[in-house]
């Protein structure tokens, strides 16, 4: 940030961070305790103002509001964005009315992942994937759960119909007691009988294994954003092509190289923030994949599936949920 702005505004209520940014980065860096104290500094030149909301989840949807009331309109921030679906209703409503530029931390959209899956599955697998299955340990179902169910989205390139899930807070979340630790199960379904599927365990240190299931075989994507194929025997396949007549999959040889984007892409989303591009697969909301994750918590809440977009009933009735 500080070598992409001529002027920094930190806010931060930890007096440690200020002071870590007063001696790390420029000199003429000016910094608050609170949002309401910066909105001052910033009201004659609204127009200018990029804001990066990066604070636990319960925090931003505050800060946003308060920021779009001093006249800000480019904004990125983190997800969740919102922890209630009260608070994506009323999202929805700012952007429309006040002509937001928003983005997000959803950053599997600027990597590549979708357009690859999608272009092995095609030439290599028989077809698009017709389900992910993502597995692992204590990663929460809202923390890392929302980049895997917003990459379903892209790479399926439609948002979910309904959310059926059995989850579990715990206080273990290694940055801050005040939010909560989700393990358990999450299952979205999609149209035409597509599925993804979350399942977390507080109880397991393991990384999460992510499966996309094709007609002919597999796509792994590893946690170093690596693409694992595998696929049917051929021979096989041509005796018996009934899906019903299942099969291993074994490692595709020669390995096909895929044009992962790794790193940081902030620098890329800050540039659709402020030129008004579109971002990468625009026709599916980041909102709607927020909506999506947090409707699983309401499912759960009420121990039944829930349809998609959330019905006004299940809008009115809704929780607030301790995520980020």
């Amino acid at each position: 940030m500080a070598e992409r702005y001529e002027q920094l505004i930190v806010v931060d209520t930890q007096a440690t961070a200020l002071e870590w940014c007063h001696q790390h980065l420029k000199p003429e860096i000016r910094s608050f305790d609170s949002v309401e104290a910066a909105i001052p500094e910033i009201t004659s030149h609204t127009s200018d103002i990029t804001a990066v909301i990066a604070a636990w989840g319960p925090h931003q949807f505050p800060i946003f509001s308060a920021l779009v009331d001093a006249g800000v309109r480019n904004i990125f921030c983190e997800k969740p964005v919102a922890v209630s679906l009260g608070q994506v209703a009323a999202l929805r409503e700012m952007i429309r009315s006040n002509g937001i530029s928003l983005n997000t931390g959803l950053h599997f959209r600027y990597r590549n992942i979708a357009e690859t899956i999608r272009a092995f599955a095609d030439k290599y697998l028989g077809g698009a994937p017709s389900m992910c299955v993502v597995a692992g340990g204590a990663r929460c179902v809202a923390t890392n759960g929302i980049h895997w169910l917003d990459l379903a989205s892209c790479t399926f390139g439609c948002e979910p119909i309904s959310v059926t899930s059995r989850l579990q807070r715990h206080e273990i979340n290694p940055r801050t007691p005040s939010v909560g630790f989700w393990q358990g199960v999450g299952v979205w379904e999609y149209p035409q009988g597509r599925v993804f599927t979350v399942s977390y365990s507080n109880h397991s240190s393991v990384d999460d294994v992510v499966t996309w299931f094709c007609p002919l075989g597999t796509i792994r994507v590893t946690p170093s954003l690596e693409i694992v194929m595998e696929v049917r025997d051929r021979n096989e396949v041509e005796t018996d092509a009934r899906m019903t007549r299942v099969g291993a999959t074994k490692p595709m040889f020669p390995t096909i190289a895929a044009n992962i984007v790794q790193g940081s892409v902030l620098a890329q989303q800050l540039d659709d923030v402020e030129s008004g591009n579109p971002i990468p697969f625009a026709d599916i909301s980041p909102l709607r994949t927020v909506e999506a994750l947090l409707a699983a918590f309401e499912s759960n809440n009420c121990q039944k599936s829930l349809s998609l977009p959330v019905s006004n009933d299940v809008l009115q009735s809704s929780d607030e949920w301790a995520i980020s």
